[in-house]
């Protein structure tokens, strides 16, 4: 799940050119396994990797972007940043860098909460039909856009975006959202054995630059690593991720005790932590069964 907004930009940039690309057919377009994404059954998709720091920085810029710094929905949005704090005070320099540092751009964020997460999938659900409508030719880029009219799901198919009529063709379309405990069981019994789900704990990069005190009390998690082949990674290790059910996040964590152990444990948080991450599944539905 690299990078969403720039790539959105490329193909804005693209669609603007004098020789334009053949449009998608946009009957079977939603039929595609969403970038970054691997396929699961013929309905749905999951994320090869945990959200990264800059996903979730791109996600604030658009929100900040259309709403607003001082709008609830922004300031809202922000992770909590002093977990790092709040679990060791040798950690504490982390709640300045950690979120913002381009070293660990590719590092799973952390710090969000499992609202927060929920409300991430629905944003990136807007900017993939959105993206999948401009491949299609059907919309193109209105970079005006406010709060008020922005392209959502809800608005387009409800012919409420602009002046545009929803396109008949388009039946489906990928609605992201946390996956539920029996699509990380799902997920991990179709990628155990191919994925890299085997954990290297190392020191992260910032140890040194950002003089911590812990010396080499942890070893910390893996950040993405987009120079190999897309394969599953972490399933159950590095970070446990938020599910569908409150407060029930899935999988072994740094912090566990046994890394070694991949039972599908499951764990009980009410609040942001510096061990839990999360990433998406894409589920295909039926435009008609928007309410």
């Amino acid at each position: 799940m690299k990078n969403t907004l720039l790539y959105l930009l490329l193909i804005f940039i693209i669609s603007c050119q004098v020789k334009k690309k053949v449009p998608k057919d946009p009957a079977t377009i939603a039929m595609e396994t969403p970038p970054g994404t691997l396929r699961i059954n013929d309905s749905l998709f999951m994320d090869a990797d945990e959200a990264s720091n800059i996903n979730y920085r791109e996600y604030l810029y658009y929100i900040r972007t259309k709403h607003g710094i001082e709008s609830d929905v922004f300031q809202s949005a922000l992770p909590d940043t002093l977990i790092w704090a709040y679990h060791d005070t040798c950690l504490a320099s982390l709640t300045l860098e950690y979120f913002r540092a381009p070293l660990l751009d590719d590092y799973p964020v952390v710090g969000v909460s499992q609202n927060q997460a929920r409300a991430y999938a629905d944003w990136r659900t807007d900017r993939v039909v959105e993206m999948h409508l401009i491949e299609a030719g059907i919309l193109v880029f209105y970079p005006e856009s406010t709060y008020e009219n922005y392209f959502t799901v809800e608005r387009y198919f409800n012919g409420e975006y602009f002046e545009h009529v929803p396109d008949p063709r388009i039946e489906y379309y990928h609605e992201y959202g946390l996956p539920t405990v029996a699509e990380y069981k799902m997920a991990m019994s179709k990628f155990t054995n191919e994925g890299d789900n085997e954990v290297n704990y190392h020191q992260l990069p910032l140890l040194g630059p950002y003089n911590l005190t812990c010396d080499e009390k942890y070893t910390f998690f893996e950040p993405q690593d987009y120079s190999m082949p897309i394969t599953m990674r972490h399933l159950n290790g590095n970070l446990t991720e938020w599910t569908t059910t409150d407060n029930l996040t899935y999988g072994h964590h740094w912090l566990s005790e046994d890394h070694e152990q991949y039972d599908g444990i499951t764990h009980l948080y009410k609040t942001p932590q510096i061990n839990v991450g999360f990433r998406n599944v894409a589920r295909l539905v039926k435009v008609s069964d928007l309410k």
